[in-house]
């Protein structure tokens, strides 16, 4: 049983319980995410974070239902959108479910737009419906571009995508993607091609139509400074596992898994200059050559023999934070 970040004061609109993901044939398939467990409320921001190759963006394309066919992927678990299992829905629902219930940033959502329709066409697209006249339509898209902070934005509906910037971009893909005030936003890793400043922009950006909405957030992150700036709470990813949740101020502050502890502490410190950056030594498990034992343990300075041969439970404390390992950090613990 891995770790399962849930908020317990509210009804959760996203609920994620044993999410598995498998690639290749029954009788040699590899486990790529293995028994994910998360919930989200409404108004809430999750940050899923771990190195490249932990299987963040698969989790996030395994509970879309988007997993390309051609890499014979096996889904298993539940993943429950106000109550209804997306994993189970025909594939002639899905296209209601998602832009109305749940939708999300890709990774490069610089890449997204077409470039060869004007702003304007690719956003009244995201906003057609029954009823909608193609003046409403208009309207509605102007106010899209105004509420993600596009200034003169009866202009830009008439421009192409190259005519803007790389951070204009990036508000236009939020504007198209909440058009239909969806229940569930996933970001998955938007910020990586940006500079600092069009960055926080960016991410206050994502903020404020959450707080418009009230949507609920999936934040998909290897940048620790940008969970502690949006997220409410974190879950920590690594080799398709959770290893450690808990509310963003009590993980960062007193992480208590090891791999969490070393994520953080690779990040530079602004008070010193330093000759070599910090890094994890060593390297993530390659898929197919995981055993039932701590994935981290070759990695972890903490690690003893039952590290190697058995699979941490998940414990969690009296605040909900939660830490799957067998020699965990103490509390309030420093380096």
């Amino acid at each position: 049983m891995t770790a399962s970040p849930r908020s317990p004061q509210a009804t959760p609109v996203l609920q994620v319980d044993g999410l598995s993901v498998d690639f290749g044939r029954a009788d040699d398939a590899v486990r790529i995410v293995d028994e994910v467990s998360f919930s989200l409320a409404a108004g809430e921001t999750l940050g899923l974070v771990g190195e490249s190759g932990c299987g963040k963006s698969t989790t996030v394309l395994a509970l879309l239902r988007l997993l390309p066919p051609r890499v014979s992927a096996r889904v298993s678990g539940t993943v429950k959108l106000n109550g209804d299992d997306l994993l189970r829905l025909p594939e002639k629902a899905l296209p209601a479910v998602r832009g109305r219930g749940i939708t999300m940033i890709p990774q490069n959502p610089m890449t997204s737009l077409n470039p060869l329709f004007t702003i304007g066409r690719q956003l009244e697209e995201c906003l057609d419906g029954p009823g909608v006249s193609p003046a409403r339509r208009r309207e509605l898209a102007i106010e899209q571009l105004r509420a993600v902070g596009i200034s003169e934005p009866e202009r830009r509906l008439n421009q192409f995508p190259h005519e803007l910037s790389g951070g204009m971009r990036q508000r236009v893909v939020g504007a198209c993607v909440t058009a239909r005030s969806p229940r569930v936003l996933i970001a998955d890793e938007p910020t990586t091609a940006l500079d600092a400043t069009v960055q926080v922009q960016y991410l206050d950006m994502l903020k404020s139509l959450q707080a418009r909405s009230g949507m609920a957030m999936l934040f998909v992150t290897h940048d620790i400074g940008v969970v502690a700036r949006i997220c409410d709470r974190i879950a920590v990813m690594y080799a398709g596992r959770i290893v450690e949740s808990g509310k963003v101020d009590t993980v960062l502050r007193s992480p208590r898994h090891w791999y969490t502890r070393a994520l953080i502490d690779s990040l530079p410190p602004l008070d010193r200059q330093l000759d070599r950056l910090p890094t994890i030594a060593g390297t993530l498990p390659r898929p197919g050559t995981i055993t039932e034992a701590c994935r981290f343990a070759p990695r972890c300075p903490a690690a003893h023999d039952k590290c190697r041969t058995d699979i941490p439970p998940a414990v969690t404390d009296t605040d909900g934070h939660v830490v799957a390992c067998w020699t965990p950090r103490e509390q309030g613990s420093g380096q």
